[in-house]
């Protein structure tokens, strides 16, 4: 990807949350932020049309979610993060890091009212490394750099099916 996609990219997210940050504050119209940690098993991805679907398939699929606060009378759609992570159902604990990234397919994906062509981003920077607990949860710790951004997390995920 050209560094002028990705510094697109980057000022589109940033003006995304700025329009989310600049509503006003309180108890009766804002949702606060959220974050979710899920995989799944024999899934896959499909990133066809600039999106990420989890399909049917022999991986097990992790997803980091961050919602960003949304408030009532922002203009635009509610603005989520997503980190995707696909592994062979196999595998039992991983580690990758920089290029290696790219054998999880590790993706970051913007859910925002921008151009569909600047939602979708692999990384090759950073680490990630996990271990599963036992059938329902993984542990997973990554410091991944995406677009300028450092994303972390040290965290249990849950399986959904």
């Amino acid at each position: 990807m050209s560094n002028e996609k990705t510094n697109m990219k980057t000022v589109l997210f940033v003006v995304s949350i700025i329009i989310l940050g600049g509503c006003a504050k309180n108890e009766n119209n804002c949702s606060p932020s959220s974050q979710y940690f899920t995989f799944q098993t024999n899934k896959s991805m499909d990133t066809s049309a600039h999106e990420i679907s989890v399909i049917s398939g022999s991986s097990t699929v992790f997803k980091f979610q961050h919602n960003y606060e949304q408030c009532e009378g922002v203009v635009g759609a509610p603005v989520s993060r997503e980190v995707y992570l696909e592994i062979p159902a196999t595998q039992t604990n991983f580690q990758y890091a920089n290029e290696s990234l790219l054998q999880a397919n590790v993706l970051v994906y913007l859910r925002a009212p921008i151009n569909p062509s600047l939602r979708l981003t692999k990384v090759i920077q950073g680490t990630v490394q996990g271990t599963q607990v036992n059938a329902s949860k993984w542990h997973i710790t990554a410091s991944l750099i995406s677009g300028g951004e450092t994303i972390i997390f040290n965290t249990d995920f849950t399986r959904i099916e």
